[in-house]
């Protein structure tokens, strides 16, 4: 048989009592329970019957009992259910061991427990302390006004917060925690992914931290952790943070991530950089295209600023080890010192048959890198060449046409050319050693056949100064000789004061 008790004060003893609806009292006084004493009525409470009527009416449980002289506690609008549910003034409370206390609380399930006014308590295990909440659920909890909890396990408090799914919480106003094991923290964050995290709200109403993102979190005011209705994974810290690309995070105050997996450290830092982007190569002055990790970036960059309104500087660096260690300004010092070393020039040096015969000469210059400039003069020439991988080559020669006409040019095969001191077809020839028993004396150096060009025909000869022997098998001896094809036969002209010899016909 279920049971309504109510608190009475009892006047023949001075203490309060509780009465069950079996009892029977000897009267009432305005609308109080009374029992037959021999006390007098104006009986004075002691300072504990004070207390505890005052908690009594704090709780809702002596507002609009009608007392029944049998003692049964009967609220307007009551209802109790069976197994020991206890009901106060305008409740109801359905279930076993439920508990409704203030005014107008429906409560419902095992072990449920409403204080307040106007709560709604369904499920297990669920308790709701507050006003206008509801509860629904197994083992959830809800304290403050007009809060919302649904799931098992869900926690809402505050005001205007709401709490679904299982295993989330959601703290502060109009907090809002969905999605399975989310947690909200803080006035207007969001916590709406499965396991996302939000916290963050100000003074001044600004939004706290939104988490869509299952896996996602936002602390702080403003932050973005994810897009609505998005499968990104991101991670963003500090106002107005924002990390809206999967694998994104965001670091700092105004911070920004704006392609996947890109990192933003620091205020207004901003992740703009996409993967796979090529290094620049020094040695080519140009954007490598080598395909290894060491040149071709795997993931998006990491900013610490914005290359165009916020940079700073990494301090703390240690000197970099591998090829893709970060390197710092002590190392690119002693690279620097490396490049500023003088180059020295040396003269007079010589060599014998092997390079490792040389002998070094004396310096006569030295001159810094930035500073070094080459030119070339008589006897050499340099041209610009393309050379492998796009590479300019400053390639340098003998120029054949100007030492043509300097007697002075000395070389491993002689004079002024490839073959001898006169050219290409010199005397000296191949090695470089002068004929013998042949001697012309002459310093004109202007003169036809200085350079050895005057035999021109097939087994030609022509021995002198302008001497010239175009026929085939002819010779031309002496200063302006002369040996043409004018007949076919072999001719031998001596000219200035020579016998001329001849085979078939001599021509002087």
């Amino acid at each position: 048989m279920n049971y309504i008790y109510k608190v009475i004060f009892n006047k023949a003893t001075g203490t309060f009592s509780a009465v069950a609806e079996y009892a029977k009292g000897q009267g009432k006084e305005q609308g109080k329970s009374t029992v037959s004493t021999t006390a007098k009525k104006n009986h004075k409470k002691s300072p504990y019957q004070l207390a505890l009527t005052s908690l009594l009416v704090a709780m809702g449980l002596t507002s609009g009992h009608i007392a029944q002289a049998s003692g049964t506690i009967i609220c307007e609008g009551q209802v109790v259910a069976d197994n020991g549910g206890f009901g106060a003034c305008l409740n109801q409370a359905l279930g076993n061991n439920t508990t409704a206390m203030g005014s107008y609380n429906t409560v419902s399930g095992n072990n449920t427990t409403a204080m307040g006014a106007y709560n709604t308590v369904s499920g297990n295990n669920t308790t709701a302390m507050g006003s206008y909440n509801t509860a629904s659920g197994n083992n959830a909890t809800v304290m403050g006004s007009y809060n919302t909890v649904s799931g098992n396990n869900t926690t809402a408090m505050g005001a205007y917060t709401t709490a679904s799914g299982n295993n989330t919480t959601a703290m502060g106003a109009y907090t809002t925690a969905s999605g399975n094991n989310a947690t909200a923290i803080g006035v207007l964050s969001g916590a709406y992914g499965d396991g996302s995290l939000a916290t963050g709200g100000s003074s001044d109403n600004d939004a706290g931290g939104i988490a869509y993102s299952h896996g996602s979190m936002a602390l702080g005011t403003k932050t973005v952790a994810g897009t609505d209705k998005g499968n990104e994974k991101a991670f963003a810290i500090g106002y107005n943070a924002k990390a809206t690309k999967d694998k994104s995070m965001s670091l700092g105050f105004d911070s920004e991530v704006m392609v996947e997996g890109g990192i933003a450290i620091g205020s207004d830092a901003k992740a703009t950089t996409d993967k796979e982007q090529f290094g620049y190569n020094a040695s080519t002055d140009a954007i490598s295209t080598n395909t290894d990790a060491t040149w071709l970036s795997t993931h998006a960059a990491l900013a610490i600023g914005d290359a165009t309104t916020a940079t700073r500087q990494i301090t703390g660096l240690a000197a970099g080890t591998q090829d893709t260690d970060a390197v710092n300004v002590a190392q690119l010092k002693s690279v620097a010192s490396l490049a500023n070393t003088p180059i020295v020039f040396y003269s007079g040096g010589t060599t014998a048959n092997e390079p490792s015969d040389y002998l070094q000469g004396s310096p006569v210059a030295s001159v810094a890198p930035n500073n070094l400039a080459l030119d070339f003069g008589d006897g050499l020439k340099a041209i610009k060449e393309s050379g492998e991988n796009g590479k300019d080559v400053i390639f340098v020669s003998l120029d054949k046409d100007a030492l043509k006409d300097d007697p002075d040019f000395k070389g491993p095969k002689g004079d002024k050319g490839d073959q001898g001191p006169q050219g290409k077809q010199g005397l000296k020839g191949k090695d470089g050693t002068s004929s013998h028993f042949i001697s012309i004396n002459s310093k004109d150096t202007s003169q036809n056949n200085y350079m050895n060009e005057g035999a021109t025909g097939s087994n030609a000869i022509a021995i002198g100064t302008n001497a010239k022997a175009t026929a085939k098998n002819s010779v031309a001896i002496g200063s302006n000789a002369v040996a043409s094809e004018k007949k076919l036969y072999q001719l031998v002209v001596l000219v200035t004061n020579v016998v001329s010899l001849m085979w078939h016909k001599v021509q002087i």
